[in-house]
């Protein structure tokens, strides 16, 4: 077999020259490095050294590939106006998000921000991409883009400054020039497009949708291209969409879609004017609704009523319905071999929350949540919540509707429970054959006793009553656990005695329990 020489880096090829520093310049972004006052702000060059190796690469990079500088523009301000030299007339990614996964903890009123947003401003005719959604923001972006003619502008974000306290008048809409704008993220600014090729809109406001002169509906309305819809509408008043009269608004296009509200916000009332055709419904791979429960209010009732028919898609046969502490989301999406992490890594998955902070009954959000699903397509059922004694028979009252359960997922202490409760004869899931046993940190030996124990309960109840648990999975929530020798003694003797029950290996997938305790001392 003939060896092959290994080919210097100075012998590359043209053509191989320029693939290697695309691929440097993506993955070598030049930026400014934490700052520490008092002193200069100090940069990061990354792929620009490569200008410095040699002639023949400073060539290739300064005269031969204009979009690299262009693209990193504004990477390194005292250097702005030699790379935009070398840009030359490509379009430019203008970057005033300076501070952005940097921990620069760079003061706003650096004059860094001053500089970057003057440069911005001088040269925003020239910008494809102009990103300002995590720069300064105090800054007031309507007259900087009022009446201006932005054609290579494909990509946008920007937060608009907010009122001042007392400041109760209601933001204007204003018409944004950009005829070929693909994406926009937007904070608090009211705009409508002229680009009617629109595919991304996310929005997050507050005053700007209660204008009684203009809705966000009449810029829905012009966009009949756009695929991927995300509002966010926190109201401090009522806004009313009961007063649209606009044309119908169709976006068959879509394929994510994501509402969250307040009650100020009348997501119902909005929804009815985004109808979902079947053939959005084939297609889409996210659809997801939100409401804020604020101060004890009950407008979650009808939150739920409208949306929680949204969660039946034919090809969703898992189900999430969780307690996260701070809010209640259920969730459908394909059945999968690790519910407990779902919807998590599913390519589709319809979802729903309701996000509270006092209370004191959060398990009657997601019972009530599970009246509106179908449960006779739910073939994957994940269930965490905290259940008491006092409110056990209610929730086996609201799952016992879901018959066609085959696999199930017990990601608390409590819903193991669940799977020995017995009533008029009859326990939950008559077809249950798989079960993911989730075990919940923080841990100690009680806690781990009680865990072991209930799951052993439920493994021999079940087989008692000829409904046998034929797959069993352990899991975690994926939280640290401080593992010693006595919790690894319990663990053990808790296997031990589910495979002799069950009569085949367990399959454990724990992340923070699968290593044996070893003594170091």
């Amino acid at each position: 077999m003939a060896s092959s020489s290994a080919v210097p880096i100075a012998g590359l090829k043209h053509d191989i020259l320029l693939e290697l520093f695309a691929l440097i310049a993506a993955t070598d972004v030049p930026h400014a490095l934490p700052w520490v006052d008092p002193g200069p702000l100090r940069y990061h060059l990354g792929w620009v050294r490569l200008t410095h190796v040699c002639r023949l690469w400073r060539v290739i990079l300064v005269d031969e590939m204009p979009q690299l500088w262009a693209d990193a523009v504004c990477r390194i301000p005292p250097a702005h106006d030699i790379m935009l030299t070398r840009a030359r007339d490509r379009p430019l990614t203008l970057n005033l998000n300076i501070s952005l996964g940097q921990n620069l903890n760079l003061p706003s009123g650096h004059i860094h921000h001053e500089r970057l947003y003057n440069f911005a401003l001088a040269n925003i005719g020239q910008a494809e991409a102009f990103h300002a959604l995590h720069a300064t923001p105090d800054r007031d972006w309507v007259p900087v883009l009022d009446g201006k003619h932005l054609p290579s502008l494909k990509y946008l974000e920007l937060i608009q400054r907010q009122p001042r306290r007392g400041d109760r008048r209601i933001p204007v809409l204003r018409s944004l020039d950009a005829p070929n704008l693909l994406w926009a993220n937007l904070e608090d600014i009211s705009l409508t497009f002229t680009s009617t090729t629109l595919r991304h809109l996310c929005i997050f406001g507050h005053q700007m949708f209660c204008n009684p002169e203009w809705s966000i509906l009449d810029v829905l309305g012009r966009l009949p291209l756009l695929e991927w819809l995300s509002l966010d509408q926190q109201p401090h008043e009522r806004a009313d969409y009961s007063q649209y009269q606009g044309p119908p608004i169709s976006l068959e296009h879509l394929k994510l879609r994501r509402l969250y509200g307040n009650a100020n916000s009348d997501l119902v009332t909005f929804s009815k004017h985004l109808p979902i055709t079947p053939r959005v419904q084939a297609q889409l791979r996210q659809l997801y609704h939100a409401h804020i429960v604020i101060d004890g209010e009950r407008w979650e009732e009808d939150f739920i009523a409208a949306f929680g028919p949204s969660l039946n898609e034919p090809s969703l046969d898992g189900l999430l319905v969780c307690d996260e502490g701070d809010k209640i989301f259920v969730s459908t999406f394909p059945a999968c071999e690790k519910p407990e992490l779902a919807p998590r890594g599913c390519k589709r998955h319809f979802g729903l929350d309701v996000l509270y902070e006092a209370e004191p009954f959060p398990l009657r959000i997601g019972l009530a949540v599970l009246e509106h699903v179908d449960s006779s397509r739910v073939k994957q059922l994940a269930f965490e919540f905290k259940v008491d004694d006092e409110h056990m028979d209610m929730t086996v009252e609201a799952l016992r509707m879901f018959t066609s359960v085959t696999d199930f997922a017990a990601s608390t202490r409590d819903v193991l429970l669940l799977l020995s409760f017995q009533k008029d004869g009859s326990m939950l899931f008559p077809n249950l054959e798989s079960l993911h046993a989730v075990m919940e940190a923080p841990i100690d030996t009680g806690l781990l006793h009680v865990w072991w124990d209930r799951l052993v309960r439920a493994i021999t109840d079940r087989s008692a009553a000829d409904i046998p648990i034929r797959c069993l999975r352990l899991a975690d929530d994926w939280r640290s656990v401080e593992w010693s020798e006595e919790l690894a003694t319990i663990d053990a003797m808790g296997i031990a005695s589910v495979t002799k029950l069950l009569g085949f290996e367990v399959v454990d997938d724990r992340s923070t329990y699968t290593e044996p305790y070893r003594d170091h001392s």
